[in-house]
C-alpha cells in the first residue's frame, strides 16, 4: 500500500459520509417542509437551516466549489433588489411595501446556485433525491391513510393540528374542507399528507416521486435492490396523487411523463403493466376526486385557475407599471391580496417580474441557465422538477423545490464514473 493510499481511503469514508448526509437532508427538507422558527415577527423555515447546512458541509467537504461568475450574477440580482427596495415607498392602500426580509430570503435560498460540483461531490444529487423520494412517500402513506379513516368513517387524521400556529409557515391550516368541490363529497376533509399540509403540496410532490421512480425503472441511478419496491411506491405515490383531490402534481407527471416517452425510456411491457395498474385504480374510483377537479377546468374562479391561468390574466397590470425594477422584494402577497381572489397565487415568474423587474428577473435568470445549461440528472428529473417550480404556485422561494432543481439536478456523476455508489444502492 503506497502512502497516499490512507487519504484515498479516508476521502471515499468522507464522500460517503455526505452522500448519507444527503439521503437524510432529502428526506428531512420534506418532512420539516411546513415547520418554522418564530424570530420575532418572521420565521425562520426549518428547510433553509437544512439546505444551508448541507452546502456549508459540501464546500467544508470540498464537494463543492465556489463560481466566481455565479456569484457575481448573484450580487447582481441582490443589487437590483435593493434599488428596488430603496424605492419602495410605505405601505398604504395603493402602494405596497417591500421586505428587506425576502431580499435576504432569496440569496439564501438561490445560494446553491454559485456553487459547482466536484468530483467527490458528483453524487450528492442522487442521494439528495432518493431521500426526497423517501420522505415524499411517507407523506403519500399519510395521505392515504387520512383518506382511508374518513372512507371507514373514523373521521379526519390531523396529528400536526396540535403543533402551535406559530412553527407552522406562513400560518397554513392543517385541514381543508370538501365544500368548494363541485360535484364531489361536500363532507369530511381533503388528505394533505400531513408534513405537506396543503393537499395541493401532497400533490406536487407525488407527480415528482413518480417521475423519479418511472426514470429508475431503467436507470441505476434510482434502482432498488429488489425491483418490487418500485412498484410499491410507484403505487403508493399514486394513491396519495389521487386521493389529495389537487390537479398539481397530475400536471407535473404529465409533463414529466411526455419526456419519458419522448426519449423511450420505458419499455413496452413497463408501459403495459402501469396502463393496466392505473386502469384499474380509475375502474376503482380512487381517481374520482382528481378527475372532479380536472373538470373544474381552468375558467372561472375554480382553484385550478386560481393557480394556473388568472395570475397571468391579473397580474401583468400590475408588474407593467414598474416593469425594469419591479416593485420590491416581498410585494407580490399585496397584489395578489389586490385581485380579490382568495387563492390566487403568484407563479415564480410574475412574482420574480412584480418584485424585481424585467431587469433582476432576467439575472436570476442568467443565473439558472448557466447552472443548468447542462444538466446531468434525467431530463424527465430535471423538466419535471423544473415544471414544479415555474408552473402550479408560489415557489420562487420555495426552499425545498429550489434544492432540488439546484443540488438534486446538477450534482451528478458524469458517464464515465459509476451511476450510483456502493453505499447508496
Amino acid at each position: 500500500m503506497t502512502a497516499l493510499a490512507p487519504l484515498r481511503l479516508r476521502r471515499k469514508s468522507d464522500a460517503g459520509v455526505q452522500r448519507k448526509l444527503a439521503i437524510v437532508a432529502g428526506f428531512s427538507l420534506i418532512l420539516t417542509q411546513r415547520i418554522g422558527l418564530p424570530l420575532g415577527s418572521a420565521q425562520i423555515p426549518v428547510p433553509l437551516l437544512l439546505s444551508l447546512a448541507l452546502l456549508f458541509a459540501a464546500i467544508a467537504g470540498a464537494a463543492a466549489l465556489l463560481s466566481p461568475v455565479r456569484l457575481c450574477l448573484l450580487l447582481a440580482v441582490t443589487v437590483a433588489g435593493g434599488i428596488s427596495l430603496a424605492r419602495a415607498e410605505n405601505s398604504s392602500e395603493i402602494t405596497p411595501a417591500a421586505s428587506p426580509l425576502s431580499l435576504a430570503f432569496l440569496i439564501l435560498v438561490y445560494l446553491w446556485f454559485v456553487v459547482v460540483p466536484t468530483p467527490s461531490g458528483a453524487y450528492l444529487g442522487p442521494a439528495l433525491l432518493r431521500g426526497v423520494l423517501l420522505g415524499v412517500s411517507v407523506g403519500a402513506s399519510l395521505g392515504i391513510a387520512q383518506w382511508g379513516a374518513q372512507t371507514a368513517g373514523l373521521g379526519y387524521i390531523d396529528f400536526v393540528g396540535g403543533i402551535s400556529p406559530e412553527f407552522r409557515l406562513q400560518g397554513y391550516n392543517t385541514y381543508y374542507t370538501l365544500d368548494y368541490v363541485e360535484g364531489y363529497r361536500s363532507d369530511g376533509f381533503k388528505p394533505n399528507g400531513m408534513i405537506f399540509l396543503e393537499p395541493s403540496n401532497l400533490s406536487l410532490f407525488a407527480g415528482i416521486g413518480i417521475i423519479i421512480l418511472l426514470s429508475g425503472l431503467n436507470d441505476r441511478a434510482f434502482q432498488f435492490k429488489r425491483p418490487v419496491t418500485t412498484w410499491v411506491l410507484l403505487g403508493v405515490l399514486t394513491g396519495g396523487l389521487a386521493v389529495s383531490l389537487s390537479t398539481s402534481g397530475v400536471l407535473v407527471a404529465a409533463i414529466g411523463g411526455l419526456v419519458l416517452l419522448a426519449e423511450r425510456r420505458l419499455r413496452l411491457w413497463q408501459l403495459l403493466v402501469g396502463g393496466i395498474l392505473v386502469a384499474a385504480a380509475a375502474h376503482s374510483g380512487l381517481f374520482r376526486g382528481v378527475a372532479v377537479k380536472l373538470a373544474e377546468g381552468t375558467e372561472g374562479n375554480s382553484s385550478t385557475a386560481q393557480r394556473l391561468t388568472l395570475p397571468y390574466e391579473l397580474l401583468p397590470q400590475y408588474w407593467e407599471e414598474e416593469a425594469w425594477l419591479g416593485w420590491g422584494p416581498g410585494t407580490a402577497t399585496f397584489f395578489t391580496d389586490l385581485t380579490g381572489y382568495g387563492s390566487l397565487q403568484a407563479p415564480a415568474l410574475l412574482k420574480a417580474l412584480l418584485e424585481y423587474g424585467v431587469f433582476g428577473t432576467l439575472l436570476l435568470a442568467l443565473m439558472l441557465a448557466l447552472a443548468l445549461r447542462a444538466p446531468l440528472a434525467p431530463l424527465p428529473v430535471t423538466v419535471a422538477i423544473l415544471a414544479a417550480y415555474l408552473l402550479p404556485a408560489d415557489n420562487l422561494l420555495n426552499v425545498t423545490l429550489v434544492t432540488m432543481l439546484a443540488l438534486g439536478c446538477r450534482f451528478w456523476p458524469t458517464r464515465t464514473q459509476n451511476p450510483l455508489p456502493k453505499e447508496c444502492s
